[in-house]
This record gives structure tokens, sequence and C-alpha cells, in this order.
């Protein structure tokens, strides 16, 4: 099981959610669908965070438990504690 401290999305700097947590396969940042997904198709051909190259097709949704700390507030991503994460194709609406 993978735990993290929820950060916030690079995108619109809301915290992001268990259940909507996303990441680009090619780097790893994390973001909330709607945002990585309209960052891509408003034009942006990269990672909002990095600049590393990335499609729709590059987004995969996390699947993770939230620590229990969630005291500090002062990262933009997660804060790992295991290696072991699930990722999955978003589903398309």
């Amino acid at each position: 099981m993978v735990y993290y401290k929820f950060g916030r999305c690079t995108v619109c700097q809301f915290r992001l959610r268990p259940d909507n947590v996303y990441t680009l396969k090619n780097c790893n940042h994390t973001f909330h669908h709607e945002c990585v997904t309209r960052w891509i198709t408003e034009g942006s051909q990269d990672c909002p965070r990095c600049r590393e190259t990335a499609t729709l097709t590059d987004i995969k949704q996390l699947f993770v438990e939230e620590a229990g700390d969630s005291s500090d507030d002062s990262g933009d991503e997660f804060t790992q504690s295991s290696s072991n994460v699930t990722t999955q194709n978003p589903s398309v609406s």
C-alpha cells in the first residue's frame, strides 16, 4: 500500500484529494484530472511543473490513501513513503 501526504495541484493550487489524483507518466508530477486535461487540450504540450513533453495519453490516475499526518501544508507534491503506486488510464467521458 502507498501512503502520501497530499500537496497541491500545480495548475490551480488547490489541495489534491485521494479520489482525484492524476500523474503524467513521463515525469510523475501530480494534478487534478480537470486541470491537467485542460492544460494540455488548450495547447500546452508539456508538464506545467517541469516542462517534460506530455500528451493526453500520458495522464494516469493514481490510487492512493492519505497519510494520517496532514499538519505540514508546505509541499506542492506528494511525499511518498512506499515505492509501489498503482496507475490507470482515466476513463473517457
